[in-house]
């Protein structure tokens, strides 16, 4: 949706794009400095140039995003779209368009069949309507929902769209389009669609993300000593077992590794099936602790030093729930398409602890899928902050 994204503005897309912008700056001087012979700066002071660079520009788009989210807050710089379609899709459309009001949006009108039933404030027409309604009223954007190319005369709309300069959006609702989506692409002379890949297809951004891995990982393992000599006294001391909880999951591509944590529940027979819960009887006091503070968690770190996960990325899933869910809940097995992560974006926005309810896996899922689709590095470093601020505030859903 072109319209629609060009009106959202994602901070660490914004960062990426400032990090683009001044890198390409930096090496256009650079270039010039060569071709012309000229004794430049050295490479310190150009390296400052482009953080200097850098920051310049993440601060004035931050600056002018906000400010256009401020005035059409108040009601100036609107869009005024109209929606093509049954209830049933146009309401996805419009659960995203209306977000933030800071985006902008307003829809003048509903084409199609069960307009009846649209919320309080949108103009319901027949299908019927939807040419003469553009001719008469010119919305700034038209969006056309898969049943709307049979309801609506779409041709006779492309061509007023293109004369009046009317932004028309076919929004292709297929089955499973909220978590994988489509891309443009060309057959010869023909348009056609393609599955979006996410950005770590690229070995380029693997790369990066692995050195942001080891950049993280690194040290703690480092420092891991520390850390364990004081939790193995405590778990020996209050219960009977192994220091280390040792499981397999399910990782990249749907491959099975095991997954290190630090002991939490006593020894028992159903710790490959059932999750743990709120007042789980099969936690050690000790345990508690480890799972509010998330101190359980960083043996994972030697997994991602091995490369088997991620800091960031879908959780890992003992098999038992993997099993249960990859029928139940569609493209679930897509969240396998990266590496797993110690925490990610779903726990990140709420969605941690047990999915006791089937809505909450859903949940879980689209919020990875959503991770796949849009990761950068500036995105990891955030979820990573976000997650440092929660351990320190206490998260309810750590148990």
């Amino acid at each position: 949706m072109a319209s629609y994204g060009a009106r959202i503005v994602y901070a660490d897309r914004s960062l990426v794009r400032a990090l683009k912008m001044s890198g390409c700056e930096c090496l256009g001087c650079a270039a010039l400095f060569y071709l012309f012979q000229i004794a430049g700066p050295g490479p310190g002071w150009l390296a400052l140039y482009g953080l200097l660079l850098f920051v310049a520009f993440s601060l004035w788009w931050f600056a002018v995003d906000h400010f256009l989210k401020l005035i059409r807050r108040r009601g100036y710089n609107i869009r005024h779209v109209m929606i093509i379609g049954t209830v049933q899709e146009g309401m996805r459309v419009l659960r995203q368009l209306r977000r933030d009001r800071g985006y902008g949006y307003r829809v003048a009108a509903w084409c199609g069949s069960g307009s009846d039933s649209l919320p309080e404030g949108i103009r319901s027409l027949p299908a019927d309507a939807a040419v003469s309604f553009v001719e008469s009223n010119r919305p700034d954007a038209i969006y056309v929902c898969q049943s709307g190319l049979q309801l609506a005369d779409l041709d006779l709309l492309m061509e007023i769209a293109v004369e009046r300069g009317i932004e028309l959006i076919s929004v292709p609702l297929q089955p499973g389009s909220d978590l994988m989506q489509f891309d443009g692409c060309e057959v010869g002379s023909l348009a056609a669609l393609r599955l979006a890949a996410s950005p770590l297809s690229n070995p380029m951004a693997r790369i990066v993300k692995r050195a942001f891995d080891v950049a993280i990982s690194l040290p703690v393992c480092v420092l891991f000593p520390l850390i364990l000599i004081p939790v193995a006294l405590a778990i020996k001391m209050t219960s009977p077992g192994p220091v280390f909880f040792r499981q397999r999951r399910t990782g990249l591509y749907g491959y099975e590794f095991t997954c290190l944590k630090f002991r939490t529940m006593y020894v028992n027979s159903m710790s490959d099936t059932a999750q743990a819960l709120i007042d789980d009887p099969r936690k050690t006091r000790v345990g508690a602790f480890l799972r509010r503070s998330s101190i359980d968690e960083l043996p994972q770190f030697f997994n991602v030093l091995a490369g088997q996960m991620s800091v960031v990325g879908p959780r890992p899933h003992m098999l038992s729930i993997t099993e249960e869910y990859k029928s139940l809940i569609e493209k679930y097995m897509a969240r396998h398409a990266v590496k797993p992560g110690i925490t990610g974006w779903a726990q990140v926005n709420g969605q941690r602890g047990a999915t006791e309810e089937l809505w909450q896996m859903q949940k879980r899922v689209e919020l990875d899928m959503w991770y796949i689709r849009n990761w950068n590095v500036f995105l990891d470093f955030k979820i990573v902050v976000m997650t440092v601020l929660n351990s320190i505030r206490g998260d309810a859903n750590a148990y």
